[in-house]
């Protein structure tokens, strides 16, 4: 038979939560914040005190009083007689005060220790972690907050970088040159058998637009366009004499 589930629940001002072992406060160190159980609300209220029971007992009754009872008044050592009175006079020694019956019962005061400065840690008790959170959970996030922290420290405490010297752009501009480009990739009809088909068809039919896509449209090598371009040359010149040797013919009959 398996064991009851423990009774959960908040106190009557919902300042307080019962976790079935202890009760656990349901409000921040600074005060400024509460948790209602499914996250932190603004609170501007007063902490209560911890409730002395368990959840769901009635309060203890307090305690009787009976109607004569005063309570004990702090022992005082006997005051010390007082002195003979001596003469009074010019010529009378002078006489001290009674000595204090407080010095015979309170020890020396002990010297004031200095005051250590804050340490830069932060302090689990006054962090703004709740009472129930999972000991674990609260060590990794103290440990993140102080890994943080060092790191700002350090990077407040890190000297200035040394600033770059400043470019010289007159030199610069004197030794100026254009750095090369990278070409965008080629085209199918650019490289490979079909731009050989575009070559000789141009140059069937019109050897300037053959010459034209030689120069700017073809991908080749030095030695293939240089060839291609001297037959596109050379036959667009020898179409260029036929067409005036014939038209001389034509004229003379």
């Amino acid at each position: 038979m398996g064991s009851n589930p423990p009774i959960v629940g908040w106190s009557a001002d919902g300042l307080w939560f019962w976790d079935g072992l202890s009760w656990n406060d349901a409000i921040s160190p600074d005060g400024h914040f509460r948790y209602d159980g499914r996250g932190w609300q603004p609170f501007g209220g007063l902490r209560s005190p911890m409730p002395a029971g368990a959840f769901g007992q009635p309060p203890a009754p307090p305690l009787p009083v009976s109607a004569g009872w005063v309570p004990p008044a702090p022992e005082i050592a006997a005051a010390a007689p007082a002195p003979p009175p001596g003469p009074i006079g010019p010529g009378a020694p002078s006489i001290s005060p009674p000595p204090n019956p407080l010095e015979a019962v309170l020890p020396p005061a002990a010297p004031l220790a200095p005051l250590s400065p804050p340490s830069s840690a932060p302090n689990p008790a006054q962090d703004d972690l709740p009472s129930w959170l999972d000991p674990r959970e609260a060590e990794r996030i103290r440990i993140e907050r102080r890994a943080s922290a060092a790191a700002v420290a350090a990077a407040a405490a890190a000297p200035p970088r040394a600033s770059a010297p400043e470019i010289d752009w007159t030199a610069m501009r004197s030794n100026y040159r254009y750095s090369p480009t990278a070409e965008a990739p080629a085209a199918s009809w650019q490289t490979g058998p079909i731009s050989a088909v575009i070559y000789f068809v141009l140059l069937l039919f019109c050897p300037i637009a053959c010459i034209l896509f030689v120069l700017r449209g073809a991908r080749w090598s030095s030695t293939p366009r240089a060839i291609a371009l001297g037959a596109a040359v050379t036959l667009w010149g020898l179409g260029i004499v036929l067409r005036v040797t014939s038209a001389i013919l034509t004229s003379g009959q």
